[in-house]
């Protein structure tokens, strides 16, 4: 359902095309990463002068999860690993990734509160507006589909949102304080320029 974008900047997404002799000088993937090795190469390719640019004249075969429960695994290792990028790469968060933990936190304490309190009843309104926004939204971006897709959609989002949220919140601690590596620049002075393809499907963002 993703559709062509135009050319332009980004962060970083998958699939990647790099100049060979480019992605050794950065030192290439690092290897303690299991997710967002791709946001996390992207950013040091961007901090030594690179571009990383967007062009619907890539293709790529996707094939999402096929059950829920994969999804969710999914997604929640998305957000511990963001995290490891965030606290090893200052200025690397911004709002569009703080929002799922922070709805989370929000539409849990809000939800614990007005159940557990009839004077905070009231508060109820935050998880209702969430699971709003997201059937809304859900239906919108799945216009046109058949209607099994349609009823889905917002089941999936959701799915996304709070996997993602709480791997971010839960993102354990070990995983961050193992030092960076050194940037190794093995094959830097080469004179290969072949392009060299990724396909390793680990960039994914919040959505909805």
């Amino acid at each position: 359902m993703r559709h062509a974008q135009p050319h332009r900047r980004g962060r970083g997404a998958v699939p990647h095309v790099f100049r060979r002799r480019t992605l050794l000088a950065a030192g290439g993937y690092d290897p303690h990463f299991t997710r967002a090795q791709d946001w996390e190469l992207n950013h040091r390719l961007r901090l030594a002068g690179g571009v990383v640019w967007f062009t619907p004249q890539l293709r790529v075969t996707y094939r999402p999860r096929s059950t829920l429960i994969a999804l969710a695994r999914q997604y929640r290792q998305y957000g511990r690993w963001r995290r490891v990028v965030a606290s090893r790469h200052a200025g690397t968060i911004n709002p569009r990734y703080l929002a799922p933990p922070a709805m989370v936190v929000g539409a849990s304490a809000a939800t614990v509160a007005g159940l557990l309190e009839p004077r905070a009843r009231g508060w109820l309104a935050v998880p209702a507006t969430y699971l709003l926004a997201v059937v809304v939204g859900g239906w919108a971006a799945s216009r046109g589909e058949q209607p099994r897709t349609r009823a889905l959609l917002p089941v999936v989002l959701a799915t996304m949102h709070w996997s993602w949220g709480l791997g971010f919140l839960t993102s354990p601690k070990r995983l961050r304080d193992i030092p960076e590596r050194a940037v190794s620049r093995a094959g830097a002075d080469t004179d290969t320029d072949t392009d060299t393809g990724s396909g390793s499907g680990s960039d994914a963002e919040p959505t909805g």
